[in-house]
């Protein structure tokens, strides 16, 4: 005789999950690098704020990583990621925020900025790239690494990042 398998599911976690996640092809625009990021609106009355947080994870550059954490809190289900850096590999992560619920699950995702050769410059400022050879080998490819979890496990996709808008 088999014993009953329990599985629990939490409603308020897949309730409240990110869904139909975007992000732009990171850029160069009047001295700053950014990447503009978004998901499905979240329509319940409950959901006071996202928490985002990202930092580096991997640099390929000659300047010294400083892997510090840049925290945000939006009300919105959009946002524009600041102070990349080129070289760089970056794990984000966005979990909304309930009052008197504890969300367990937040959503993850790691995304590149790529060479100061390659990225999308605007604006009138323009970056001082420097065109050495170590710098155009230890470039990034434009794939993002998407990375979800939910009660059954965790997925694992590549996806080019050309194609999004900003």
């Amino acid at each position: 005789m088999s014993l009953p398998i329990s599985i629990k599911f939490n409603y308020e976690d897949e309730l409240f999950s990110i869904k139909d996640f975007r992000i732009s092809s990171p850029y160069f625009i009047n001295g700053l690098i950014k990447a503009n990021i978004s998901w499905n609106k979240i329509n319940d009355y409950r959901l006071q704020q996202y928490d985002l947080h990202w930092i580096e994870t991997q640099c390929y550059s000659d300047v010294l990583s400083c892997c510090y954490r840049r925290d945000a809190f939006t009300i919105e289900n959009f946002f524009q990621l600041y102070d990349l850096r080129f070289n760089c590999t970056y794990v984000l992560n966005i979990k909304p925020i309930v009052p008197k619920l504890r969300i367990q699950k937040s959503f993850q995702v790691y995304f590149n900025v790529s060479s100061c050769q390659q990225i999308q410059i605007s604006g009138t400022i323009r970056p001082s790239c420097q065109t050495d050879e170590k710098s155009s080998i230890s470039s990034l490819s434009p794939l993002n690494l998407i990375v979800t979890r939910n009660e059954s496990g965790i997925h694992f996709y590549w996806q080019n990042i050309h194609s999004f808008s900003k």
